[in-house]
């Protein structure tokens, strides 16, 4: 009876608890080029043996189709899995793992605005498993499972660190794209060349205007 009673207690220890698989670290790359990441099967290349072994990655290798199967250990469990990469949207990719105990693996993809990075949230989604293997699984296996996908995404933010977009030119209106006046023709600013005064025929001496012109109103005698 009492033996009953303590494994009746420990079964509902872990009532209510989430199995889910969740790590989430920020990336220092433009959401396009993490998407592209997680669209490559090659992604499983950045596990470590310990987490990910026996990988195999098909053809095609990339985009929405692509099959791979895999090894995944943590703590003490271990699985063969199968699987493809089922969908793609814009802010996340999911990664299906068929077969009787099949899941579901998605990268999430957030803009980041303070680091003006993006945060890479990895989900595992999963059934909480039954009694007696509740305990095992929430001590053991799902500590070293979340290790092995913050292994995973440190990875890949250090592979894709700085990796943004060159910023494309923004083509202005024809009424802005050149200012006012700039169609103009030009102001001359140069100073003008300094006239010679007018000289004497008779004489090499210059002629003042008005001596000139004193002399031309001079009635003749």
């Amino acid at each position: 009876m009492i033996l009953w009673l303590t494994s009746l207690a420990l079964a509902g220890k872990w009532d209510g608890m989430e199995a889910d698989i969740v790590a989430e670290v920020t990336v220092n790359a433009a959401m396009p080029v993490i998407r592209e990441q997680f669209e490559d099967l090659h992604t499983l290349d950045l596990y470590s043996d310990d987490c990910a072994s026996e990988r195999m990655i098909g053809e095609p290798s990339a985009h929405v189709g692509a099959p791979f199967r895999v090894r995944y250990d943590a703590g003490p469990w271990s699985r063969m899995a199968e699987g493809t990469i089922a969908e793609v949207g814009h802010q996340y990719v999911d990664w299906e793992h068929t077969g009787r105990y099949g899941f579901t693996t998605r990268y999430q993809f957030t803009e980041d605005p303070t680091t003006s990075g993006t945060v890479v949230t990895m989900t595992t989604f999963l059934d909480t498993p039954p009694w007696p293997f509740r305990g095992l699984f929430f001590k053991r296996v799902r500590p070293g499972w979340a290790a092995c996908h913050h292994e995973l995404l440190t990875a890949v933010a250090a592979k894709l660190s700085g990796q943004f977009p060159e910023p494309m030119a923004q083509e202005l209106p024809l009424d802005e794209a050149v200012p006012r006046g700039v169609m103009e023709r030009p102001v001359d600013t140069e100073e003008p060349e300094p006239v010679e005064p007018a000289q004497d025929a008779e004489s090499s001496e210059p002629v003042a205007p008005d001596s000139m012109e004193s002399e031309r109103m001079q009635r003749p005698e």
